[in-house]
């Protein structure tokens, strides 16, 4: 009878390790995709972070630019009627 029952106790013992291995493999296959998914995850976070500070700083530049126009253009009617000015008062 013991040989019998060593035997099954064996073969429970096979079986259970192959079932934990398998098991232990599922989960290290999870674990791989989650941590893959993850990491795409935050790389399509980065890129879009990095396309909204891209298209931000050529809308910072664009507004530099425009406000640097509008400055030369009011230094240009300031001297314009500086220079309107000292002409008139010369005259009078």
């Amino acid at each position: 009878m013991d040989y019998w029952g060593d035997h099954i106790a064996m073969l429970i013992g096979i079986i259970t390790f192959i079932c934990g291995a398998i098991s232990y493999y599922g989960a290290a296959v999870k674990k791989q995709y989650a941590s893959e998914r993850d990491f795409q995850h935050l790389k399509r976070s980065y890129d879009g972070l990095s396309s909204n500070i891209t298209t931000l700083d050529k809308m910072i530049d664009a507004r530099l630019d425009r406000s640097d126009l509008n400055q030369v253009e009011i230094r240009a009617m300031l001297l314009s009627i500086l220079s309107r000015l000292g002409k008139h008062n010369d005259q009078g």
